[in-house]
This record gives structure tokens, sequence and C-alpha cells, in this order.
């Protein structure tokens, strides 16, 4: 996955600044000569603040990516929280709108939070933006597939029978009662002509 190699290059960037960082603290004087040698110049706190900025950035990028990669695979979701975990985030539906759509006539953004909230942004091709949301609960389910047996887990918005199901894929299938009639990707999207 492009996540685990963005993560595995910024952990190692990390280090080599973590080996720079302890060259300027312990091993200044070897440092400023080979900078010397390089026809280059910079202080010691300016050296300090550099390599410790680049360790502490690249370090948060690895662990930022990391978990991303992680979040990434619908394979490893095994439970409810792991379920929780990947829907928390945006997920929009902008597909062109069929004239015989049964149940998505517009456009749709929803910004999952981990505390049960949806916030539901529904707009039609021809507006301008996204509009204002519609705040709505939802609940985490599991269940298996008729016809492997294998589990998946989903959610749906309370009081309703409109939720999604999350695809191997890593996308999110729109499911109003047991049929599959859109596909949520990840990303906060602007699909608005100007």
């Amino acid at each position: 996955m492009p996540s685990y190699f963005v993560a595995s290059a910024s952990a190692l960037f990390s280090l080599f600044s973590a080996f720079a960082f302890y060259r300027v603290v312990f091993r200044w004087e070897g440092a400023k000569e080979a900078l010397q040698k390089q026809g280059r110049s910079i202080s010691r706190p300016a050296m300090l603040a550099l390599t410790l900025s680049a360790m502490l950035m690249s370090g948060a990028f690895a662990l930022h990516s990391l978990g991303e990669a992680r979040r990434a695979d619908p394979a490893k979701i095994s439970d409810v929280d792991a379920a929780r975990a990947f829907i928390v985030g945006t997920w929009a539906y902008t597909e062109p709108i069929r004239a015989d759509a049964q149940y998505l006539w517009s456009w749709q953004k929803w910004e999952v939070r981990s505390d049960g909230t949806v916030l539901v942004f529904d707009a039609k091709p021809t507006d301008n933006d996204w509009g204002q949301p519609q705040a709505m609960k939802y609940t985490i389910f599991t269940d298996k597939y008729s016809d492997t047996g294998e589990r998946f887990f989903g959610f749906r918005f309370e009081g309703t029978a409109v939720g999604a199901i999350i695809a191997r894929d890593g996308s999110l299938l729109y499911t109003n009662t047991s049929n599959i009639v859109g596909k949520f990707r990840r990303g906060d999207v602007s699909p608005f002509s100007r």
C-alpha cells in the first residue's frame, strides 16, 4: 500500500534527522567541520532548531501515514470499534444523477464523527455548494453475507432504513432497506462547476 511506503519513508527520514540532531548536540565540532568543507556555515542553535523540527515533523507524518494505512484496510475490521474508527471522516457521493434513480436523487456528503453523529449534506448538481447540513445519529451494525457467510460491518441512520456497508474496496455502499444504491468514496470533494 502506498500509505505504508509513505510511513516507512517518513520514519527513515525521521531517523536520519535524529542522527543529525545527535551530531549537533554531541559532536558539534565534527558536524561544523563537515559543513565548512562543503562551503556552508550555520550556527549551532539554528542547526538544533532545524534538525529537531525535521525530526518531529517527519515522525508525526510517519505516525499519521501509518494510521491512515491501517484505517484504509477494511479487511482488518473485526469489531464494532474498528468499524467506527474506519468510517470516521468525510465521504461523498457525486456520481451523475440518473433520471430513473429510486433512492439517490442528489449528491451527498457525509461527515461521520466518532461521537455517533453524521452531518449530512445534500445538493443537486445545479447547486453552487453543499449548503447547510442536517445532523443525524447513527449506529454501527454487523451481519453476514447470505451467499458467502463473510462478516461485514456498516452503519444505519437512527430511525431510518438508510445506511452504508463498508465495502471490500474501502468505499461505503449506500443502502436503503436491502438495496445497494450508490458508492460513497472517502474525501471532501467539491463537484460544483462555477
